[in-house]
């Protein structure tokens, strides 16, 4: 994984976080893929399960792909939402 160094601001829409996130993880990752098949093989989903799938995107985009440690061994502590 390459780190890109990018404005918050670059990202405005959906697509600019897809555009970002591939930047940063490459044509094949996996979060954006997942969602790209779905849409490329016609799969309705729940309104909320897409949303929820464009969340995670949009969020790895800001974050630079980071996503915290949760394993139990790691030290800390992470409130589920």
């Amino acid at each position: 994984m390459r780190t890109v160094e990018k404005n918050i601001l670059e990202i405005k829409s959906f697509d600019d976080a897809v555009r970002i996130v591939k930047e940063q993880a490459g044509e094949d990752c996996p979060l954006v893929k997942q969602y790209e098949d779905v849409i490329k093989h016609g799969i309705v989903l729940d309104p909320r399960t897409e949303a929820y799938m464009k969340l995670i995107i949009i969020a790895a985009a800001y974050n630079n792909l980071w996503t915290p440690d949760t394993r139990d061994d790691a030290g800390g502590y992470w409130i589920a939402m």
